[in-house]
C-alpha cells in the first residue's frame, strides 16, 4: 500500500484505520498527489509575485458575475 503510520496507535485506532480505510487514503493519494503539488507551486508562485509587487485581482471568467446588478430581498 504504501502508507506508513508513525507515532502510537491509541486503542481501538484499528477500527478507524481499517485496510480499507487505509487503502481509500493511499488511493486519494495516488490521485491527487500530482494536483495537489502543482497547486502548491503555484501558490508560491503567486505569493513571489504579490511580494514583488503585483496586486491581488479577480478572476476575469467571473466578470460578468461582478458587472452585474444585484438585488438582495
Amino acid at each position: 500500500m504504501g502508507i506508513e503510520i508513525h507515532g502510537p496507535l491509541e486503542d481501538r485506532f484499528d477500527e478507524i484505520l481499517t485496510e480499507e480505510a487505509v487503502a481509500f487514503v493511499a488511493d486519494l493519494h495516488r490521485t491527487f498527489e500530482p494536483l495537489r503539488r502543482r497547486l502548491l507551486a503555484e501558490r508560491v508562485e503567486r505569493q513571489r509575485r504579490i511580494d514583488a509587487g503585483e496586486d491581488p485581482d479577480f478572476l476575469a471568467e467571473t466578470k460578468t458575475i461582478r458587472q452585474a446588478d444585484w438585488r438582495v430581498a
